[in-house]
């Protein structure tokens, strides 16, 4: 079969290897370079972790998306995950965390319990309060995302599938499987996945809704906040507060960001950040990292470069979980809540399983939902 992929973020490039491997004829279109750096995908990193609270079926399917992950690297030849280990903050008795645990148990996965006087000890720098607790875990870390779209995308064009750059489609018929971009050319084939990302509320704006999150940078970060001093990746799932920390490297910033607060706002409306944004990370910033004249500053205080700040997208779903469907000739893949890269592997080979009829489409709509697994 001849199949177009539109979109070249890890879902649509995932999809385009798997069905390459196949043996398809396959063609990759995106509305900006492949990579692209604009893209929700292209970043330093994505973290992938087992503690999912409520939502015990994404747990379930961490240990499949790290096999999955592992099959891409032998294909790639060169892994881009970092085991830093995933320490999450909650309130102590939280449902979240209570969850967490369970879920933990039930897959067999190693944790450790912190308590207030373990984290003050391991991570003297971070700002932690009475009544709260924490869970570590390992395996869990960062994926080098940007180093995978991008080796994705050289793996694609050394193995003959087509990249088309800067293409905008504007009008997708999933009865006869083709596409028609801005300035009129027509693309068809035989089948169409489209996996757009923070672009799917252009051409399926009922589905999703886009929104955007600011981030900060760090170069350089001292060793308490890097990789190499032993420092986990953070998350604070508190409902009053979204703060995470992705420790740096040599090779790579530290990041800091807001996993809760959320503007509107589509990625093709301009990427301008606004005061307010800035405000608003840097107050989350400062409720947990110390300053300068606590008795031990934060790795941000010691960080003599300014930050950089950045602005991420997405699409996301009602519920907020990965969707998965097909109408005519055409399969889509949307949604989420940002958490959908750890599953790029995995979900790639699930959306290639149901254009070649190896998986039902049912199927593989449980299974992007944490509903059933592989």
């Amino acid at each position: 079969m001849k199949i177009i992929v539109v979109g070249a973020g890890i879902y649509g490039l995932s999809t385009a290897v798997q069905l390459s491997l196949r043996g398809h004829e396959v063609e990759v279109i995106d509305k900006g370079l492949i990579p692209n750096s604009h893209s929700s995908s292209f970043d330093f990193h994505r973290l992938i972790r087992h503690a999912y609270g409520p939502q015990q079926g994404y747990a379930s399917l961490i240990p499949p998306a790290f096999e999955a992950w592992d099959r891409m690297w032998s294909l790639l030849g060169e892994s881009f995950y970092i085991e830093t280990g995933a320490l999450v903050l909650g309130k102590k008795n939280d449902p979240w965390m209570t969850n967490s645990r369970s879920s933990l148990q039930s897959l067999n996965v190693p944790f450790e319990d912190w308590n207030t006087s373990q984290l003050r000890s391991r991570l003297p720098w971070l700002r932690v309060f009475p009544n709260e607790e924490a869970l570590f875990c390992i395996p869990g870390g960062i994926i080098r995302s940007g180093l995978v779209v991008t080796a994705l995308a050289k793996y694609l064009e050394q193995h003959g599938v087509r990249l088309h750059e800067n293409i905008d489609i504007v009008k997708i018929d999933e009865s006869t499987a083709s596409l028609t971009d801005r300035d009129g050319n027509i693309f068809s084939a035989d089948r169409i996945v489209t996996a757009l990302g923070a672009g799917h509320d252009v051409l399926y704006s009922s589905e999703v809704t886009s929104f955007r999150q600011v981030y900060a940078l760090y170069p350089n970060p001292p060793k308490v906040a890097s990789i190499e001093g032993g420092c986990p990746m953070i998350l604070d799932i508190a409902e009053d507060a979204g703060f995470y920390f992705v420790p740096g490297s040599t090779h790579f910033p530290a990041k800091v960001g807001d996993h809760i607060t959320r503007f509107k706002g589509s990625p093709y409306a301009g990427r301008k950040i606004a005061p307010e944004e800035i405000e608003n990370l840097q107050s989350v910033i400062n409720s947990r990292v110390l300053t300068e004249d606590a008795d031990s500053a934060g790795p941000l205080s010691k960080t003599k470069a300014l930050p950089k700040y950045g602005l991420c997208y997405y699409a996301c779903s009602k519920d907020r979980t990965i969707q998965l469907a097909s109408k005519g000739k055409s399969i889509r893949i949307f949604g989420g809540s940002g958490h959908g890269f750890k599953f790029g592997a995995l979900f790639g080979e699930m959306v290639a399983q149901c254009v070649t009829g190896e998986r039902s489409l049912s199927s593989a709509q449980n299974i992007v939902q944490g509903k059933a697994l592989p």
